[in-house]
């Protein structure tokens, strides 16, 4: 009963069976939560991680990882502010599933998020969005101080984007004249 009021979004249900039934939602290996983020739906997904039992990072943070990849904002921000998700050890997968798909709210939500740091490992996140060709995460990345435009040069110079070499040797790279 608890799987099929996560399936059809029945946010009361939900909360009856897990009240009254004693119904344990971290069953298939937390398979709740991640249906739950894969639907998109908050309030499924408010109420499953209210529970105790529920372990959202199950699965190398799948749940997250499939709200940033479908763009459920509001999801992946439950899941980002859980003290049982740990984000920081999957931030460039959660970057690159969001940024390659457009998700500029998501990339954003975690370029704010204090535990991420951009230019981690050389400034990899900026050197794979290049090579990519993730116009909007690129440009995303440029606008954070934190990281460094020339690390993106040799990218772009080995994946031919031209301009983005001549507009960083030009002066520091600036996002609004960014063409990749």
């Amino acid at each position: 009963m608890l799987h099929r009021a996560v399936r059809q979004d029945d946010a009361t249900t939900l909360r009856i069976v897990l009240n009254n039934m004693h119904a344990d939602p971290s069953t298939n290996d937390d398979d709740a939560i991640r249906t739950a983020a894969t639907r998109g739906n908050a309030a499924i997904v408010r109420a499953l991680l209210a529970d105790a039992r529920v372990e959202p990072g199950a699965q190398y943070n799948a749940a997250i990882k499939v709200a940033a990849s479908l763009g459920h904002a509001r999801v992946f921000q439950l899941l980002l502010h859980d003290t049982r998700v740990d984000p920081s050890q999957d931030f460039q997968t959660l970057l690159r599933l969001a940024g390659t798909k457009g998700h500029s709210h998501i990339v954003d939500m975690l370029l704010q998020d204090p535990r991420f740091d951009p230019s981690a490992d050389n400034n990899i996140a900026i050197r794979s969005a290049v090579c990519r060709g993730a116009e909007l995460l690129v440009n995303r990345l440029l606008c954070d101080s934190r990281v460094d435009p020339q690390a993106a040069l040799p990218a772009a110079a080995k994946g031919g984007h031209v301009d983005v070499v001549q507009i960083g040797r030009a002066h520091r790279l600036n996002s609004s004249h960014l063409v990749i």
